[in-house]
C-alpha cells in the first residue's frame, strides 16, 4: 500500500512538472539518461598509410586506410567515403578514386562524387560489420588527373560515410560517433 502511494505521488509530481515546463524542456528532461545508466558512445579511429607529401599531375596514390571503432556495439558500415579537398578557391575536378570494395573484394570506381567527397556504396542492403576493437583496412587509389589544380590538397580518409550502430543481437542503436583521425596535405604539381 505504501509503495502504491509513493508511485502515485511520483506520477503526480512528474505530471505537474510536465504541465509547467515548456515542451522542449520536457522532452529534454525525458531524454536525459539516468545517472544509473552510462551514456553509450563510439569513437571511430582511422589512419592512412602510403600518402606521399607530393605528387605530379597524372599520378596515382595507392593507399591503405586502417580503421577501428571502440564502443560496446557493432558498427554496420553501409557506405565508405574519403574527402580530397583542393587548394583554397580551386575546383576539385580532375580527381578520381577507385576502391577495393571490402565486401566483394573487387576494384571499382566511386559510386558518387561531388564537392571533394568520394563515396563507395557497395550495394543496396550490403554492409561491413565492424566489431569493437577490431582493425580493418580499405585499399584506395586516388588519381590526380592532368587537369587537377596544382597546390596543396587535403586528403581526409575518414572511411565511414554511412553507418548504423547495432547490438550483438542486431538491434539498431542511436549512438553518437566521434571521429578520431586526421588529414594529410599532398602537394600536386
Amino acid at each position: 500500500m505504501k509503495t502504491r502511494i509513493h508511485r502515485t505521488a511520483a506520477l503526480a509530481v512528474a505530471s505537474a512538472l510536465f504541465a509547467v515546463l515548456p515542451s522542449g524542456a520536457a522532452n529534454a528532461a525525458a531524454q536525459r539518461p539516468s545517472s544509473h545508466a552510462a551514456a553509450r558512445t563510439c569513437t571511430f579511429y582511422y589512419t592512412a598509410k602510403g600518402i606521399p607529401a607530393s605528387i605530379k599531375r597524372g599520378g596515382t596514390i595507392d593507399t591503405r586506410v586502417w580503421y577501428m571503432q571502440r564502443s560496446v556495439d557493432n558498427m554496420w558500415i553501409e557506405a565508405f567515403s574519403i574527402a580530397v579537398f583542393p587548394p583554397v578557391g580551386r575546383s576539385s575536378s580532375g580527381v578520381s578514386v577507385r576502391w577495393l570494395n571490402p565486401i566483394t573484394h573487387v576494384w571499382q570506381n566511386s559510386t558518387s562524387a561531388g564537392g571533394g567527397s568520394y563515396w563507395l556504396v557497395p550495394s543496396r542492403g550490403a554492409h561491413q560489420t565492424l566489431t569493437p576493437g577490431f582493425w580493418a583496412h580499405l585499399d584506395l587509389q586516388v588519381t590526380f588527373g592532368k587537369n587537377a589544380a596544382s597546390g596543396p590538397w587535403q586528403v581526409i580518409p575518414q572511411v565511414v560515410g554511412s553507418y548504423q550502430m547495432a547490438t550483438a543481437a542486431g538491434r539498431v542503436q542511436n549512438i553518437p560517433v566521434t571521429l578520431s583521425g586526421g588529414y594529410t596535405m599532398v602537394s600536386v604539381h
